[in-house]
């Protein structure tokens, strides 16, 4: 999967409260189909999915914890959940257009 799908990806969570980004749709993401750095993030999101779904504290943690790779995903415009949704299962499902 491209790299910057991977990052607008986590951008639409890390986001998603900032821009009150309806996170009702939130998803467990399979953190096994990203890569690199990526894939950590991806646990952390999950983690905070399971919980109360307060992103904006955990893109502060991720800021201070993983700069470079942070800053690169906040250069990708963040995707409503449902948009984001549909490029995850694309990469999963090796069938989706998306990709």
């Amino acid at each position: 999967m491209e790299i910057n799908i991977q990052r607008a990806i986590l951008a639409s969570f890390l986001w998603a409260n900032d821009l009150m980004i309806n996170t009702d749709e939130a998803f467990i993401l399979n953190s096994n189909f990203f890569t690199g750095d990526r894939k950590t993030i991806a646990s952390k999101i999950n983690e905070e999915t399971r919980k109360d779904r307060f992103y904006g504290m955990l893109n502060l943690v991720i800021e201070n914890s993983n700069t470079a790779e942070w800053m690169e995903i906040s250069a990708q415009t963040p995707l409503p959940i449902s948009v984001a949704k549909r490029y995850h299962d694309s990469m999963i499902d090796p069938r989706g257009d998306l990709i």
